[in-house]
Protein backbone atom coordinates (compact mmCIF):
# COMPACT_ATOMS: atom_id res chain seq x y z
CA UNK A 1 0.00 0.00 0.00
CA UNK A 2 1.59 3.74 -1.03
CA UNK A 3 2.29 6.56 1.79
CA UNK A 4 -0.77 8.82 2.25
CA UNK A 5 1.79 11.50 0.39
CA UNK A 6 1.89 8.79 -2.81
CA UNK A 7 -1.35 8.77 -2.82
CA UNK A 8 -1.92 12.17 -2.77
CA UNK A 9 0.50 13.03 -5.43
CA UNK A 10 -0.99 10.08 -7.98
CA UNK A 11 -4.58 12.05 -7.52
CA UNK A 12 -2.85 15.29 -7.93
CA UNK A 13 -1.20 14.02 -11.48
CA UNK A 14 -4.21 11.88 -12.28
CA UNK A 15 -6.42 15.40 -12.08
CA UNK A 16 -4.07 17.58 -13.75
CA UNK A 17 -2.75 15.20 -16.60
CA UNK A 18 -5.90 12.57 -16.93
CA UNK A 19 -2.87 10.53 -17.15
CA UNK A 20 -3.87 6.49 -18.13
CA UNK A 21 -0.85 5.41 -15.81
CA UNK A 22 -1.97 7.53 -12.64
CA UNK A 23 -5.39 6.12 -12.64
CA UNK A 24 -4.04 2.44 -13.05
CA UNK A 25 -1.94 3.13 -10.11
CA UNK A 26 -4.83 4.39 -8.48
CA UNK A 27 -6.80 1.36 -9.26
CA UNK A 28 -4.25 -1.31 -8.11
CA UNK A 29 -3.90 0.63 -4.99
CA UNK A 30 -7.26 0.23 -4.17
CA UNK A 31 -8.93 -2.59 -5.88
CA UNK A 32 -9.11 -4.41 -2.50
CA UNK A 33 -12.20 -2.54 -1.47
CA UNK A 34 -13.80 -3.72 -4.20
CA UNK A 35 -12.95 -7.28 -3.17
CA UNK A 36 -13.85 -7.00 0.12
CA UNK A 37 -16.92 -5.10 -0.72
CA UNK A 38 -18.58 -7.79 -3.12
CA UNK A 39 -17.46 -10.52 -0.64
CA UNK A 40 -19.68 -8.23 2.26
CA UNK A 41 -22.40 -8.03 -0.47
CA UNK A 42 -22.31 -11.51 -2.50
CA UNK A 43 -23.21 -12.99 1.45
CA UNK A 44 -26.30 -11.29 1.51
CA UNK A 45 -27.33 -11.85 -2.12
CA UNK A 46 -28.89 -14.93 -3.78
CA UNK A 47 -26.43 -17.56 -4.57
CA UNK A 48 -27.31 -16.74 -8.83
CA UNK A 49 -25.85 -13.49 -8.34
CA UNK A 50 -22.13 -13.81 -9.29
CA UNK A 51 -19.55 -12.40 -7.19
CA UNK A 52 -17.64 -10.74 -10.06
CA UNK A 53 -20.02 -9.20 -11.42
CA UNK A 54 -20.49 -7.88 -8.34
CA UNK A 55 -16.85 -7.36 -8.51
CA UNK A 56 -17.19 -5.70 -11.95
CA UNK A 57 -20.14 -3.02 -10.75
CA UNK A 58 -17.72 -2.38 -7.91
CA UNK A 59 -14.91 -1.39 -10.13
CA UNK A 60 -17.11 0.95 -12.10
CA UNK A 61 -17.71 2.61 -8.75
CA UNK A 62 -13.86 2.57 -7.95
CA UNK A 63 -13.48 4.63 -11.57
CA UNK A 64 -16.42 6.92 -10.12
CA UNK A 65 -15.36 7.59 -6.99
CA UNK A 66 -11.26 8.30 -8.21
CA UNK A 67 -12.90 10.76 -10.98
CA UNK A 68 -15.23 12.56 -8.67
CA UNK A 69 -13.07 12.35 -5.35
CA UNK A 70 -12.37 15.53 -3.96
CA UNK A 71 -9.68 15.93 -1.40
CA UNK A 72 -10.16 19.74 -0.56
CA UNK A 73 -13.42 18.06 2.11
CA UNK A 74 -10.56 16.37 4.13
CA UNK A 75 -12.28 13.29 3.55
CA UNK A 76 -9.91 9.78 2.87
CA UNK A 77 -10.45 8.71 0.04
CA UNK A 78 -11.04 5.12 1.10
CA UNK A 79 -14.13 6.26 3.13
CA UNK A 80 -15.50 8.19 0.27
CA UNK A 81 -15.01 5.23 -2.04
CA UNK A 82 -16.20 2.88 -0.11
CA UNK A 83 -19.29 4.36 -0.03
CA UNK A 84 -19.29 4.39 -3.98
CA UNK A 85 -18.11 1.41 -4.47
CA UNK A 86 -21.14 -0.54 -2.39
CA UNK A 87 -23.68 2.26 -3.85
CA UNK A 88 -22.69 1.39 -6.99
CA UNK A 89 -23.63 -2.33 -6.81
CA UNK A 90 -26.34 -1.70 -4.95
CA UNK A 91 -27.72 0.22 -8.10
CA UNK A 92 -27.19 -2.77 -10.43
CA UNK A 93 -28.52 -5.10 -7.79
CA UNK A 94 -31.32 -2.98 -7.94
CA UNK A 95 -31.88 -3.00 -11.78
CA UNK A 96 -31.29 -6.85 -12.00
CA UNK A 97 -34.23 -7.27 -9.56
CA UNK A 98 -37.61 -7.31 -11.52
CA UNK A 99 -39.59 -7.71 -8.18
CA UNK A 100 -40.47 -4.19 -6.74
CA UNK A 101 -39.44 -3.62 -3.09
CA UNK A 102 -42.46 -3.11 -1.57
CA UNK A 103 -43.16 -6.53 -2.66
CA UNK A 104 -39.97 -8.04 -1.11
CA UNK A 105 -41.06 -6.00 2.23
CA UNK A 106 -44.51 -7.56 2.39
CA UNK A 107 -42.57 -10.89 1.48
CA UNK A 108 -40.44 -10.19 4.44
CA UNK A 109 -43.25 -9.33 6.95
CA UNK A 110 -45.05 -12.50 6.08
CA UNK A 111 -42.47 -14.74 6.71
CA UNK A 112 -41.42 -12.75 10.04
CA UNK A 113 -45.14 -13.51 11.27
CA UNK A 114 -45.03 -17.03 10.21
CA UNK A 115 -41.71 -17.26 12.32
CA UNK A 116 -43.42 -15.72 15.49
CA UNK A 117 -46.02 -18.00 14.85
CA UNK A 118 -44.15 -20.88 15.03
CA UNK A 119 -42.30 -20.06 17.82
CA UNK A 120 -45.64 -19.28 19.76
CA UNK A 121 -47.16 -22.68 18.76
CA UNK A 122 -44.36 -24.78 18.41
CA UNK A 123 -45.39 -26.08 15.18
CA UNK A 124 -44.90 -24.62 11.63
CA UNK A 125 -47.94 -22.00 10.99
Amino acid sequence: MASASENERLFERYRETRSHEALNALVTQHINLVYRIARNVARKVPCHVSYDDLVSCGQFGLLDSIEKYDPSRNTKFDTYAKSRIHGAILDELRQWDWVPRTVRQRHRRIAEAADRLQEMLGRPA
